[in-house]
């Protein structure tokens, strides 16, 4: 496309963007107070869709898998900012994030006024206070999304979880499922324009995904794991290992040789399916699930990154 058709286009999502910001803003500062806990979800998910939709990031059209998660813990990896509105867009959420996100232009003030969580980093104590308030929304009956990694990644590995803020979901007792995300550009490959890594600003980040062709949210339900009984860090390793060897199938999907389908990832061993090998993420512990991906395809400045680094014992 002509270098002026695309600055056309992302003047035009830019300005729909723009648009939808203050109108999202106004409805929480004047209509939220008002609200029940079950309207306000339904607006997130409304407006989360319709802010992807400006921004030209397309969601999964089967997102079945989601609708049957259980009240509980959510774990993803992370990519990008959008990944919060990508999530918010198909199941209503609370989201634990980093307090620098809270201090964002009009996003974080947003964030901050729409039922989430935040932890403070460096704060001594931090990781203990953020597992009470995620003890009491886990125990109200949400869901409530954690990025473990505690940064984000340009999409094609998974960082080491950290275990600290999994404890909620061991003293609550409730599932914990797992959730891998990616991106795919408008020809169906895997992509990095979303990610919000290194040295990238809020609008680098905005930029590359309004100017680009269009990008393609990918999200797969892997597993869910049962946090009764558990070792918090066992329960984070077993987490890691079955988003890693999804998103490491995603990658693989032409060595692999298989159709690529937007289904639920599974703990099992199905027929030609792609395996992907121990070496990425290490040998299975004999009481884990041993989790084979699925791989999917698309349908039709504030420095820096996302992360947050936990206490000690993580």
């Amino acid at each position: 496309m002509l270098p002026v058709l695309v600055m056309l286009r992302a003047g035009k999502r830019l300005l729909f963007v723009a648009l939808l910001l203050l109108a999202g803003a106004l409805c929480v500062a004047l209509i939220f107070p008002l609200l029940r806990q079950a309207a306000r979800a339904r607006i997130k998910l409304r407006w989360s869709a319709a802010l992807l939709s400006a921004l030209g990031v397309a969601l999964p059209r089967d997102i079945a898998s989601l609708a049957t998660l259980p009240q509980g813990l959510i774990v993803a990896n992370h990519i990008s900012f959008i990944d919060i509105f990508v999530i918010n867009a198909l199941v209503p959420v609370t989201f634990v994030a980093k307090s620098e996100v809270a201090r964002w232009p009009l996003i974080g003030w947003l964030t901050a006024r729409t039922d989430n969580l935040f932890i403070e980093r460096g704060r001594r104590g931090a990781a203990q206070l953020t597992q009470q308030a995620m003890r009491v929304v886990l125990a109200s009956g949400q869901r409530l999304v954690l990025f473990p990694e505690g940064t984000t990644t340009r999409g094609d590995s998974v960082l080491p979880f950290h275990a600290a803020l999994l404890q909620s979901a061991v003293d609550s007792a409730v599932p914990v499922s797992c959730i891998a995300l990616g991106y795919r550009d408008a020809g169906g490959r895997m992509t990095t324009t979303p990610a919000f890594v290194d040295e990238d600003t809020l609008w680098d980040c905005i930029w590359r995904i309004v100017s680009s062709d269009g990008v393609f949210a990918h999200l797969s339900v892997v597993t869910q794991l049962a946090s009764a009984g558990s070792d918090r860090r066992h329960l984070a390793q077993q987490a890691h290992r079955c988003i890693a060897r999804t998103v490491a199938a995603w990658h693989d999907t032409a060595q692999c040789n298989t159709d690529v389908t937007w289904q639920q990832s599974s703990c099992h061993r199905p027929a030609k399916e792609c395996d992907v090998s121990t070496e990425r993420t290490g040998e299975r512990h004999e009481s884990e699930p041993e989790c084979i991906a699925q791989s999917g395809k698309p349908g039709d400045g504030i420095s820096g990154n996302l992360a947050f680094p936990l206490e000690s014992g993580a």
